[in-house]
């Protein structure tokens, strides 16, 4: 009887910990990652008080297995957890900033930099990647990083829809595999809340931008921050230069966030 009133307390108490830790800002980007990440996460919150910084190596981790090759079992990831997990009830033998200092290692050293920018670059990151890009450049930017109610994955550029055709040509594209490849790209996906969403469907992007008319506001209407800062792009056209190089910045920042 007392190891089960001492099991049921373990598990309350990891439950409560966890459950306060998904309510942080740092919490709801990890939820969108691999949910392998959480045992782990629950055994470090179980042993030590939460330590934000700590945390975030985890998210980077989880990041970077969304972007390559390696499987979770691979050893640079559920092998490593593993190793590190054995050191979260070890408090008075191994500090917080050690533990830190070993994940980033790992990190700089099992995992190429230039790799994961040049998967960044490509068509077709996992969506995941899309709300780390939101929560990333609040971090930059001192902003609150929060995710509303019902959140969508909008393409700035449509890939789809009765205006398909003339949008491809105004954006700058002759053949429809490359408008695809755009399309799916990192600088053409925003966090953006489904009812605005839904309200935009296909439009061209100066009306997104500005769409008042309506209960569904555009971007301006949005809590998003990526999405309110297109309100104040320069360009009232969104073509494939300016994918091109919200690309390109979009992937610096999440490479560089990764390898800090």
């Amino acid at each position: 009887m007392k190891h089960d009133v001492e099991f049921t307390n373990s598990l309350n108490t990891i439950l409560d910990n966890l459950g306060d830790f998904e309510r942080t800002e740092l919490g709801k980007i990890l939820n969108q990652f691999n949910s392998n990440l959480k045992p782990f996460v629950s055994s470090y919150l179980y042993f030590r008080p939460m330590n934000q910084e700590y945390l975030t190596y985890l998210l980077r981790l989880g990041a970077i297995l969304e972007l390559t090759d390696f499987a979770y079992a691979n050893r640079n990831f559920k092998g490593f957890l593993e190793r590190i997990n054995l050191k979260y009830s070890q408090v008075d033998i191994v500090s917080d900033e050690e533990l830190i200092e070993e994940i980033k290692k790992h990190i700089s050293t099992a995992f190429n930099k230039e790799d994961i920018l040049q998967t960044l670059m490509e068509s077709g990151v996992p969506n995941s990647i899309i709300f780390l890009n939101e929560y990333v450049h609040c971090k930059q930017h001192d902003q609150e990083f929060n995710i509303y109610g019902n959140v969508d994955i909008e393409h700035v550029m449509p890939q789809s829809g009765l205006n398909r055709e003339n949008i491809m040509a105004d954006a700058g594209f002759t053949e429809p595999e490359e408008f695809h490849e755009y399309a799916e790209k990192l600088g053409n996906k925003i966090l953006l809340e489904s009812e605005i969403n839904r309200g935009i469907g296909d439009a061209w992007f100066r009306t997104k931008k500005e769409n008042t008319i309506t209960s569904h506001h555009g971007f301006i209407g949005s809590q998003y921050k990526i999405a309110q800062a297109l309100v104040g792009y320069h360009k009232d056209t969104w073509v494939k230069d300016d994918i091109k190089i919200a690309t390109e910045k979009a992937a610096h920042r999440i490479s560089d966030f990764l390898f800090e």
